[in-house]
């Protein structure tokens, strides 16, 4: 067997193999899907991490086995795995069983801080997260913490800003109607040209590169406030529903939507087994959920729901503003 360690973001798992080729191809990667936080670092084993073993076999098998450490456990052919997804989407299965164990949460999200204290935002996307993010930087002294990745957990009890992505992601269409100048900037003199493919058109920026201040490293932000936007310059009655006013409809929503996302990925049912023709595979991806972490996993949303300002809002990025930093007294 060789063996691993494989740092993806704040993770660290292990990873042990009897196939070379798979062993190679893992160590050859720079980057994880979209993440660049991947390092891929051979070490001497078995190792007491949540671990990954694949055995190059002809039946196709992923068991989970939640042990101290937990592990994974991938059967199949590498001539059908190679360049499929299935064996990198195991390594960010096997983190996501690592940081729920630890309490932790990753979210599809934006993120910023101000004096320390977090604001949030969740949902969708096209939404305006990152929009609404960048807005809060530029315009009103907010820094940087995360954006499309954020990891969220508790710091004494209390439900915390943990982990960021490094890079900014910019879709043009998006950026273009918030600020021209920076549109052109990054997607040169065609910026207010319709695009052809306006979804997928985007780059991925350094914070600085556009002027925004990150967050110190290392360090938790309380969370103050948890926003659900929905950009709209030109909606004709703006709303902001807040938890606060008792609006059960919405406390359902944002509760049902955090759940889901928060459990989904950590139960495979999010998790499509295609080979690398992109045929599926009857591959039976497990749920690695136990009581211990559902019980852990709910423990900590009702504790966002009880700390924290809960609010959607759906309206222009002056609103979307003002709510953000009127929550939790950031004003």
């Amino acid at each position: 067997m060789k063996w691993a360690r494989v740092h993806v973001q704040e993770c660290e798992i292990g990873f042990g193999t009897d196939c070379g080729a798979a062993f190679d191809y893992l160590a050859s990667m720079s980057k994880l899907f979209n993440i660049a936080d991947y390092r891929f670092v051979p070490a001497e084993g078995p190792l007491s991490l949540p671990t990954i073993r694949y055995h190059d076999a002809l039946t196709n098998e992923l068991h989970f086995e939640d042990g101290r450490p937990p592990g994974l456990y991938l059967t199949g052919r590498w001539q059908r795995l190679r360049g499929s997804t299935m064996l990198r989407v195991t390594l960010l299965l096997m983190c996501e069983v690592q940081r729920q164990r630890a309490g932790r949460y990753l979210l599809h999200g934006s993120a910023v801080t101000r004096e320390g204290r977090g604001i949030l935002f969740v949902g969708p996307s096209g939404a305006g997260k990152t929009i609404a993010a960048l807005d809060l930087c530029l315009r009103h002294g907010c820094k940087f913490f995360a954006n499309d990745q954020v990891v969220v957990g508790d710091v004494e009890g209390v439900p915390s800003l943990l982990y960021g992505d490094g890079l900014v992601n910019l879709r043009r269409a998006t950026l273009a109607r918030y600020d021209s100048s920076l549109a052109a900037r990054f997607f040169r003199d065609d910026a207010d040209r319709p695009s052809a493919t306006p979804w997928s058109d985007k780059v991925c920026v350094e914070p600085g590169a556009i002027g925004l201040t990150r967050a110190p490293a290392g360090s938790p932000a309380p969370i103050a406030a948890l926003l659900l936007p929905r950009l709209d310059a030109f909606a004709t009655h703006p709303e902001v529903a807040g938890l606060k006013s008792g609006n059960v409809d919405t406390t359902f929503q944002i509760k049902s939507m955090l759940y889901q996302e928060m459990s989904t990925f950590l139960r495979g049912a999010s998790i499509v087994p295609f080979d690398r023709q992109l045929a599926l595979t009857d591959l039976v991806i497990p749920s690695c959920d136990t009581r211990e972490t559902a019980s852990r996993r709910a423990s900590f949303l009702n504790r966002v729901f009880d700390r924290c300002e809960v609010s959607m809002v759906r309206g222009d990025l002056e609103l979307l503003a003002r709510t953000a930093l009127a929550s939790g007294e950031l004003a």
